[in-house]
């Protein structure tokens, strides 16, 4: 399957049981956002009227934030408005997808499985959304939990970086919802490029930590043209540069 293909067996079949499922992602996304609206669910169960309040409460602050009474003190090159802007696509969406299922199985009748296939774009979206938003404040966490003082601040660079690329890939669905102006997407997608451009010189240094072998790095979903080329398993010999042959002297004279 795709895992021996891209030999991620090898590297998880002694220490990772699942390794022998061929799971496909977009089955493995659905599973997150199931687990999502079962959370959802039992709140509400547990709590009706606290977390009625409660989402009463984030929409209005959601709407306000949106509108032109809005006023934000964070800039883009601060963390904290990276985390708040990753916070709000994945409440909206997931509200969005709460709205849509209940209309269509309550309001419509339609069948409970064929609304969810209905809205699969929107699950998808709602799972990466969600999983994009704990990724970014785990490594925030974990910055700052360093204790070395260099580290700290080298890490900080690609924290920031993966933050801004998470909303600058998606800088339409912002500027759709009104979150930020498109003078902000400017400025997000040049700090996207400075970042880019401060750390290039200790990138290897940082990937190297990870220690991930060299072919599993020229494995074919790394985008490899051609899996089976023999450089994408083993570097390539490096071949004796053949020495240049000595030019004679150029004749001045003619004959």
């Amino acid at each position: 399957g795709y895992m021996m293909e891209n030999r991620i067996s090898g590297l998880k079949c002694d220490t990772d049981v699942f390794v022998t499922f061929e799971g496909d992602n977009i089955v493995m996304l659905q599973v997150v956002v199931r687990e999502l609206l079962a959370q959802y669910s039992r709140q509400y169960e547990e709590r009706p009227i606290l977390s009625l309040l409660q989402t009463w409460a984030e929409c209005g602050g959601d709407k306000l934030r949106t509108s032109f009474l809005a006023f934000n003190m964070d800039t883009s090159g601060n963390l904290a408005f990276l985390l708040k802007a990753v916070n709000f696509r994945e409440r909206i969406l997931q509200r969005g997808l709460v709205t849509r299922i209940y209309y269509k199985v309550v309001t419509k009748k339609e069948d409970f499985f064929n609304a969810w296939n209905s809205c699969l774009h929107h699950i998808t979206t709602l799972s990466l959304a969600h999983i994009h938003r704990v990724t970014l404040e785990q490594f925030s966490l974990a910055v700052r939990s360093c204790p070395d003082q260099e580290d700290q601040a080298l890490l900080m660079k690609f924290c920031l970086l993966y933050g801004t690329k998470l909303v600058f890939q998606e800088r339409a669905w912002y500027l759709e919802h009104k979150y930020f102006t498109p003078v902000a997407s400017v400025r997000i997608r040049r700090q996207l490029l400075n970042l880019c451009q401060s750390v290039k010189d200790d990138a290897l240094r940082v990937i190297s930590a990870f220690n991930i072998p060299h072919t599993t790095l020229q494995a074919p979903i790394a985008g490899i043209a051609n899996p089976l080329a023999s450089w994408a398993f083993y570097p390539a010999p490096r071949q004796p540069e053949k020495a240049a042959r000595p030019q004679l002297p150029k004749l001045a004279a003619k004959l």
